[in-house]
C-alpha cells in the first residue's frame, strides 16, 4: 500500500504507455525517487548492505521483460536513426520454441539491447535507455530491506518467478508470475536482465543517482 501511495502521489502518472509501430506498446510503471541500502543480502554470507544510494529522480520501467514482439517491431523500424548495425539473431533453440512473441527477448547481446533503446528513443523521442544497477535493484526491492520484495521465506519464489525449479529450463511469456509492489513482473527468474553498468564491488559510501 506505500509503495502505491508513493507512485500516485506523484506529479506523474503511474503507468505510461511507450507505443511504436504497428499498434505496439510498452507497459511502464512510475518508480518513485528514494534512497535504499544496496548491497549483496541474498545469499553470500555476508547481510551487510555496503552502499547507501539516493535515486534523486523518478524513472520508468516496464512492467515485463521486453518479448520477442517488441524486440522485432523495434529492430525492423526503416527510418534512418543513424544507428546501424544490427545483426541478425537466431532466436530458435532445441527443445523449446524461442520464437513465441509473448516470450522474453533471449539471446540478445548487450550491444544490441542498448541498439534496441536507442532505436526505440528515435522513434518515440523518448529518453530510453536500460537501467542503471542501482536502478535495477531500487526496481526490483520495491521500497523492501528484506533479502526478497515478498519478505525471507524462499519457498514464495515459485509464485514470482520461473526458476530452475519450475521452468523446465526454458523462457516462459512474460507477465505469469507475480508482481512487486511496484507493479514490475520477472524480476526474478525467467531471463537474464541487463543494466547500462558493469557489477562489482560497492564501495562503502553514499551515492546519488
Amino acid at each position: 500500500a506505500e509503495a502505491r501511495r508513493r507512485q500516485q502521489s506523484s506529479d506523474l502518472p503511474p503507468q505510461f504507455d511507450v507505443r511504436f509501430g504497428e499498434d505496439l506498446s510498452i507497459r511502464c510503471v512510475l518508480l518513485p525517487a528514494g534512497q535504499f541500502l544496496m548491497g549483496n543480502q541474498m545469499g553470500s554470507g555476508d547481510e551487510t548492505p555496503l552502499a547507501q544510494v539516493r535515486i534523486e529522480q523518478p524513472f520508468y520501467m516496464g512492467c515485463t521483460e521486453v518479448t520477442n514482439a517488441q524486440f522485432r517491431a523495434v529492430a525492423s523500424l526503416s527510418h534512418n536513426s543513424g544507428h546501424e548495425g544490427w545483426r541478425s539473431i537466431d532466436w530458435r533453440g532445441e527443445g523449446y520454441d524461442l520464437d513465441s512473441p509473448d516470450q522474453p527477448a533471449v539471446r540478445v547481446s548487450w550491444h544490441e539491447a542498448m541498439q534496441f533503446c536507442r532505436k526505440l528513443s528515435d522513434e518515440t523521442g523518448l529518453q530510453i535507455t536500460l537501467p542503471t544497477e542501482a536502478q535495477w535493484e531500487w526496481a526490483c526491492r520495491a521500497g523492501t530491506s528484506t533479502p526478497y520484495y515478498f519478505g525471507t521465506d524462499v519457498r514464495l519464489m515459485d509464485q514470482h518467478s520461473w526458476n530452475r525449479a519450475n521452468a523446465e529450463n526454458c523462457p516462459h511469456p512474460v507477465g505469469q508470475r507475480a508482481a512487486n509492489a511496484w507493479g514490475l513482473h520477472d524480476m526474478y527468474g525467467n531471463a537474464i536482465e541487463m543494466v547500462q553498468d558493469l557489477s562489482g564491488p560497492y564501495p562503502k559510501m553514499t551515492a546519488e543517482d
